[in-house]
């Protein structure tokens, strides 16, 4: 398996994350294939900083303040929900 932060690169580096439709009630659109699909309140936050060109550890901090668990705990579940984005959405 990729290291997230590889799967992530290649993500940007392809403009995908950036041409995806992402309502506030985590509907999510890949207009590319068609593919729509449901995400929760936790990984809208997530998608929404990784847009913004957050790096994985800011994100994975941010993630933790706001759901009061540790960095480790944020970065494994950041990590995980970058590999499925990867696998869905490459």
């Amino acid at each position: 398996m990729r290291p997230a932060l590889e799967v992530l690169d290649r993500l940007r580096q392809a403009d995908v994350l950036r041409q995806l439709a992402l309502s506030d009630s985590g509907f999510l659109f890949d207009p590319r294939s068609g593919q729509s699909y449901s995400l929760n309140p936790t990984a809208v936050e997530a998608l929404e900083m990784l847009r913004l060109g957050l790096s994985m550890n800011q994100v994975a901090e941010e993630l933790a303040k706001s759901y009061c668990t540790d960095a480790e705990q944020a970065e494994s579940c950041l990590e995980s929900f970058v590999h499925q984005l990867g696998r869905y959405l490459a």
